[in-house]
């Protein structure tokens, strides 16, 4: 495994990285993010728990707020 300077791991909690994996330069991986083996991340990565929601096409995507943060304390 390889991370590299000012990579920025939230609080820590619940991350995992894989065997073989490297973490780029300033990159950004939120608490309960998995990253699997063999993975290649570049600089300036930035991983988002949350996403906007997009159930409604005839409502813009700023209007429909964000989907829900997934628990995944029961791995």
């Amino acid at each position: 495994m390889n991370i590299e300077r000012k990579a920025y791991f939230a609080s820590g909690v619940d991350i995992e990285i894989g065997d073989y994996s490297g973490i780029g330069i300033n990159a950004q991986i939120p608490n309960g993010t998995i990253i699997g083996d063999y993975v290649m991340m570049g600089p300036n990565c930035f991983i988002l728990d949350v996403n906007h929601d997009v159930s409604d096409v005839s409502l813009p995507m700023a209007l429909q707020g964000s989907t829900e943060k997934k628990d995944y304390s029961n791995r």
